[in-house]
């Protein structure tokens, strides 16, 4: 058997042009207030191409038609060239205005020492991910069974079903199941991601394919870069908040041992956060739409994405409807209540076809996610040392223990928090229920998956102690 012939070109364009649309409709959001730069219009960009090539290639399937590379291929070319053709056509008054560049000779020096180390990091990394020594166990039980499978099915989207349908089934219809049994809950975006680069190469089978891996963390770290120098923070500070991220070890394993949907969650998840929060700060209603789009992203990637997903599009419609600090407060207050009740009494509601949602002291249920007992389980240690000895984390959480109580008894925190605080506060209160109160304990007793469940709150916390160190410490402006 002949090995099938690579097409580089192929692979080139099926980055390259997503990238651009993206990239493109990125432009063309933000540029009628012109507040945005290069580093914010790159990340998002990816993000944004990422999304629309998966929603083109969804598209293609629900139409009953295979995914065709290249007809979808020109259809994004063809999207590129129209929203930059409409953003050079939009009249805009507004001037860009670039913050002061000039640095003292240390700074430089500095700047260009972390450029390098990251420089090096990642050549190093994107090496590993080349040489593939090891095939991440978890991402060939979740994630790459179904793009293979299409591959070799001419890009027709054959169903994976759960286990008891395709024993139940018998052989009668065309459907497969996954070795893990609820993979097949999972939203097919990031297969569909491998898809695309196999279907631009020509193969299911080489470390190329993985490539989009490298480019996702690289498009997180131009975001958080831009977003930081957006708010302020001179190039060195934006530049060692950058470095902190793209260094820490678990984000760079992910990248190696590329084929998890984790480190795509915590893009999408920070991607959204920080363009809610520049929408917050800069009044663009461009950073709104970006923030939402990525909110939805975040929803297409995995179950966790769901909820975390759900998150910013609730706190996005609260914002948007400028509700006062008052009617904040009560509705904090009702939910309150709510929680009150359906620990002590219990609510159960059928939603016929679609399942039914009860919240007791009990047990947990809700369409689609199952049903999860509650019970509290003491994992106080082995959070500790996920924490604060094992290093996949550096001294991350150590800041975040010691600078937050800081800044709060310098009272640079408002009374009210900010978009990303309030998603932050909110994404780890979902995972505290998640891993104290459901069967997941035993998944932080063998370290086997919170770290990976932390990672989708590591970029918001490091942009938002950026923000808030910069300007507790350093600027003295209120945050």
């Amino acid at each position: 058997m002949t090995a099938p012939e690579l097409s580089f070109p192929g692979l080139v364009v099926a980055h390259l042009i997503p990238w651009l649309m993206g990239g493109a409709l990125a432009y063309a959001l933000l540029k009628p207030r012109g507040k945005w730069n290069g580093f914010i219009i790159a990340g998002h960009g990816y993000l944004l191409g990422v999304l629309i090539t998966t929603v083109l290639m969804k598209a293609s399937g629900l139409l009953g038609f295979a995914v065709q590379f290249w007809p979808l291929l020109a259809l994004q070319l063809l999207l590129a060239m129209a929203i930059m053709a409409w953003s050079i056509m939009r009249q805009t008054e507004s001037q860009i205005v670039r913050a002061p560049t000039v640095m003292a000779a240390w700074q430089v020096g500095v700047v260009v020492c972390l450029l390098l180390l990251i420089a090096a990091r990642y050549y190093l990394i994107a090496n590993e991910l080349l040489l593939r020594p090891l095939f991440p166990w978890d991402a060939w039980m979740n994630w790459a069974p179904e793009p293979v499978t299409w591959f070799f099915h001419g890009g027709e989207p054959v169903p994976f079903v759960s286990p008891k349908e395709w024993l139940e089934a018998g052989g009668k219809s065309l459907m497969y199941t996954h070795g893990a049994g609820l993979a097949w809950k999972n939203p097919d975006t990031v297969p569909l991601i491998q898809l695309w680069a196999m279907m631009g190469l020509g193969t299911s089978d080489h470390p190329l394919i993985y490539l989009s891996w490298l480019f996702v963390v690289i498009a997180l770290g131009s975001a958080l870069y831009g977003h930081l120098r957006l708010s302020g923070l001179g190039i060195p500070s934006a530049m060692l908040a950058s470095y902190a991220l793209l260094s820490l070890p678990l984000v760079n394993v992910h990248v190696a041992l590329a084929g998890y949907a984790d480190i795509w969650v915590a893009a999408a998840f920070g991607g959204a956060v920080m363009a809610l929060y520049a929408w917050q700060e800069q009044g663009e209603p461009g950073y709104a739409i970006i923030g939402l789009l990525l909110a939805v992203l975040c929803t297409l990637l995995k179950v966790p994405g769901l909820v975390l997903g759900g998150i910013l599009l609730v706190l996005l419609g609260i914002y948007a409807l400028r509700l006062g600090r008052t009617p904040i407060m009560w509705t904090l207050g009702l939910t309150g209540l709510v929680v009150i009740y359906a620990l002590l009494v219990g609510i159960d509601i059928p939603l016929g076809n679609l399942g039914r949602i009860t919240l007791s002291n009990r047990e947990i249920v809700l369409p689609y996610l199952g049903r999860s007992e509650l019970a509290y389980h003491s994992i106080h240690r082995e959070m500790a040392l996920t924490l604060f000895t094992m290093w996949n984390w550096n001294l991350l959480w150590y800041v975040f223990f010691t600078a937050g109580p800081l800044l709060l008894c310098l009272r640079r925190t408002g009374l009210i928090p900010s978009l990303d605080l309030m998603a932050l506060y909110l994404a780890l209160l979902f995972m505290f229920v998640t891993y104290f109160f459901t069967y997941r304990y035993q998944f932080v007793q063998d370290f086997t998956q919170i770290n990976r469940a932390l990672m989708y709150t590591v970029p918001v916390i490091v942009f938002s102690l950026a923000i808030r160190i910069y300007r507790g410490f350093f600027a003295r402006e209120p945050v």
